[in-house]
């Protein structure tokens, strides 16, 4: 599988990790050295995941849509919008983008902005 296959595949395994408030699974996708960045917050790996895992989700479901991942050879950076399929309101998009990092065997996120 190529780089850009795996980091949809991952992208869309993070989704449903962060829904189901799996703080486990979703910790093996996060590199030591993760940051989270919103408009209201940044946290370090550790308080991103206490955040999972308080299943602070501001909706029940969205649609992941316009995925554009590039690959800079150890380093992916994955732009998505996403859409709230729960509302009817196009105020509900928002968009992020997560910086993904190839070390030893396997990708790891390094970074995530979203504009919540």
């Amino acid at each position: 599988m190529n780089a850009v296959d795996t980091i949809k595949e991952l992208d869309h395994n993070w989704v449903q990790n962060y829904f189901n408030t799996d703080q486990k699974a979703f910790a093996s996708y996060l590199h030591d050295d993760f940051t989270y960045t919103s408009n209201d917050y940044v946290f370090q790996k550790k308080e991103y995941l206490k955040h999972v895992a308080l299943g602070k989700i501001s909706v029940s479901a969205f649609d992941e849509e316009d995925i554009e991942i590039t690959d800079f050879g150890y380093t992916a950076l994955c732009k998505a919008r996403v859409k709230n399929n729960t509302s009817k309101s196009d105020s509900q998009h928002k968009e992020f983008t997560l910086v993904w990092h190839f070390s030893g065997d396997e990708w790891k996120a390094i970074a995530l902005y979203d504009n919540e």
